[in-house]
């Protein structure tokens, strides 16, 4: 009987959980994890994460590793992460709280809100009502 794994790959389809599992495979491979995290930090200097609630623990592990993590022979990026923590409760959603603390704890990275919401804006809900 094949498994998922083997039917994709006789097909030559990928999922999104392979993408995932290819990215984290080489950051965990010593053999080219250096050379992985330096290129990656060569190519991107600002990294925008939206829908940060969403990520979950596997996910924040290799932008931690490929991004967050201070190293000595490559500057660090920006990182920027947009995310609503309220939202980090939908686990149907693959939201994972615990990832969301974790993440937030380990940057060390300034927080900002947003204290007002123009999507309830009045006048934009009445127009779009009409």
């Amino acid at each position: 009987m094949a498994t998922v794994a083997d039917e994709r790959l006789r097909s030559g389809t990928v999922g999104f959980d392979d993408l995932i599992a290819g990215v984290r495979s080489m950051v965990d491979d010593a053999a080219i994890s250096d050379t992985v995290v330096t290129r990656m930090r060569s190519w991107y200097r600002l990294v925008l994460i939206d829908e940060f609630q969403d990520t979950d623990t596997v996910q924040w592990e290799i932008l931690r590793k490929l991004f967050v993590l201070p190293r000595a022979d490559s500057p660090e990026p920006t990182v920027i992460c947009v995310g609503d923590p309220k939202q980090a409760i939908y686990r149907f959603r693959g939201a994972d709280i615990d990832a969301y603390l974790r993440a937030v704890e380990e940057s060390g990275a300034q927080r900002f809100g947003l204290r007002t919401n123009f999507r309830a804006d009045a006048d934009l809900v009445a127009a779009t009502n009409h």
